[in-house]
């Protein structure tokens, strides 16, 4: 086993990430620090759109061949679709449940060959513990590997070694149900500064690596726009072998991701945002950036 491996030693990670910390996180809405109280709600819609013909390796440095034959050894050039539904529904107080619904259509614009279909659903509950000066909120959430049923059926996950078509790796789901406790924290210092985030660990089945998961996200109001700063981590607790070399699902995923979203409060309801993200550090993920646009409506 490998743990907590991030090789990041140069000074402009050092400095990429100290520049993070420091901007603090912002609070947009769809964070579980900050809990619905009873009756309320936060629903969002998204759509999420990733072009990319090329991935990171295990030395998180960018191919775009596959390592045995098939594709004439090229990795697919892949165009990924993911329409969201999140929904966050206060049951108390102290309480929410959470929900969220991904549909996932992947088209290989190599050979037009698409592949639509329900990805990996997530139920969740949160519970607000402490509510002064900062807010500290624990969740869990577990994955439920409706993407890889609608995938496959009954029929086990087709390794490499037993690939016919380029094809078969287009997957919606990974296939296990995972477990993610999580610890949101959070804070509103003075305006327009706000600051949140979560850690959290995945536990995985179906011989997949655990994984570290963490999230800080600051940023800067503006009347009705806030401007965001994100940055995603997770790290693998071991290295795992890769099973599509298309990003799709891989164990031993890791990556350092960060993201500039705008957020457009319309009403005190309604919202608009859009995020735009990449990584400079990964593994076994693909390497381009994605895009995402949000409308969301809270009460």
């Amino acid at each position: 086993m490998n743990y907590f491996r991030f090789k990041l030693v140069d000074d402009f990670m050092k400095k990429l990430i100290l520049f993070f910390i420091v901007i603090g996180v912002i609070y947009d809405g769809n964070s579980q620090a900050w809990v619905k109280s009873k009756g309320n709600f936060y629903a969002k819609f998204g759509v999420n759109s990733t072009n990319s013909n090329s991935i990171f390796d295990e030395k998180s440095e960018k191919i775009s061949e596959l390592p045995f034959e098939l594709n004439n050894g090229k990795l697919p050039h892949l165009h990924e679709l993911v329409f969201q539904i999140y929904g966050q529904y206060g049951i108390s107080n102290s309480i929410n449940i959470l929900a969220s619904l991904p549909y996932k259509s992947i088209k290989n614009l190599d050979n037009g060959f698409v592949k639509s279909g329900l990805a990996d659903f997530e139920l969740g509950l949160t519970y607000k513990l402490y509510s002064k000066t900062w807010q500290i909120t624990p969740a869990l959430m577990v994955g439920i590997p409706t993407g890889y049923y609608h995938t496959y059926g009954n029929n086990p996950v087709i390794y490499n070694s037993e690939l016919t078509s380029l094809n078969k790796l287009l997957i919606l789901g990974d296939g296990e149900t995972n477990f993610m406790p999580r610890l949101y924290f959070g804070r509103g210092f003075s305006k327009p500064f706000y600051f949140t985030g979560f850690l959290g660990y995945n536990y995985r089945t179906e011989g997949r690596a655990d994984e570290i998961d963490a999230l800080i996200e600051g940023g800067y109001t503006l009347n009705k726009l806030i401007f965001i700063l994100k940055l995603q981590i997770k790290e693998s607790f071991y290295n795992g072998s890769p099973i599509t070399y298309t990003g799709l699902y891989e164990t031993g995923q890791e990556y350092l991701s960060p993201h500039f979203s705008i957020y457009y409060k319309y009403t005190k309801n309604l919202h608009f945002s859009l995020n735009v993200g990449g990584a400079v550090y990964a593994r076994f993920a693909q390497h381009a950036p994605s895009i995402n646009f949000g409308i969301a409506y809270e009460k």
